[in-house]
């Protein structure tokens, strides 16, 4: 085996254990709980602006969906399915498009960044004036 295949290799595994640590942290702890939740970081936006960012709940969000409160984490952050469409997409095309194709070039190229920065900012107004 190649040297960079054991490299990739060996990443793979590092971000799979990081995942599964992170994993096992959230469906545990509440993020938003008093005893635990200082431990946690909070959004630099909402800090300095007082202005929810699309990412804000995030954190909670992520606890509801791994202890299977899925309307819950809808509740907390309405841009979650969208995010994790998107990232699947990204999976998805990395695992089984080749590099030539249509769908991997958006996903991976400046079209899908640029869609989903442009979804993310829509969100951001939208989040603010409905108060959601």
């Amino acid at each position: 085996m190649s040297p960079d295949k054991v490299k990739g290799i060996a990443a793979a595994a590092g971000c799979l254990a990081a995942v599964a640590i992170l994993a096992f942290i959230y469906s545990h702890v509440d993020p938003a709980s008093g005893e635990w939740g200082r431990f946690f970081p909070k959004c630099p936006v909402k800090m300095l602006t007082g202005l929810d960012c699309p990412s804000c709940g995030i954190q909670r969000a992520i606890h509801a969906m791994l202890t299977g409160d899925f309307a819950g984490a809808l509740r907390l952050n309405f841009f979650i399915p969208f995010s994790l469409a998107y990232l699947l997409g990204m999976l998805l095309t990395r695992c089984f498009c080749p590099p030539t194709s249509e769908w991997r070039r958006f996903f991976w190229g400046v079209k899908g960044g640029a869609v989903y920065i442009g979804v993310y900012m829509i969100w951001f107004v939208v989040r603010n004036i409905l108060g959601i």
